[in-house]
């Protein structure tokens, strides 16, 4: 019996993890997980630090949708001789 293998395969890829069913299925844990921790503990959490918080959360999620799914910094110039 032989193997089937991709040239495309190129091992294990973390952006892939994240873009599958199962990542999608741990991120909504781990955000389930977050929000029940900060609202048992919120009295030991400054209000301020929620705000500040809340801020950085939506600025790293619109840094993520800025790039478009590219998931780089810049114009990729590796192609150009």
């Amino acid at each position: 019996m032989s193997v089937h293998r991709h040239a495309k395969d190129k091992g294990f890829s973390f952006g892939a993890l994240l873009r599958s069913p199962l990542g999608f299925v741990l991120m909504t844990i781990a955000a389930l997980g977050a929000t029940i921790l900060t609202y048992l503990h919120l009295h030991h959490i400054p209000r301020e630090y929620l705000l500040i918080g809340a801020l950085l959360a939506v600025c790293v999620g619109v840094h993520g949708f800025a790039h478009g799914g590219r998931g780089s910094h810049g114009p990729d110039h590796r192609d150009e001789n």
